[in-house]
């Protein structure tokens, strides 16, 4: 289940903001941020 800390965002957001390289410290858990900025990385 999400936590509480981060049940107000969508997971596309998310991702739309990693996409672009933006900074998603903060709205999800480190090892997600890490994960994301490996798969956005190209």
């Amino acid at each position: 289940m999400t936590k509480d800390d981060y049940a107000f965002l969508s997971s596309s957001i998310v991702k739309e903001i990693a996409m672009f390289h933006g900074p998603v410290k903060g709205f999800v858990p480190e090892a997600v941020e890490k994960k994301l900025k490996e798969k956005f990385r190209k």
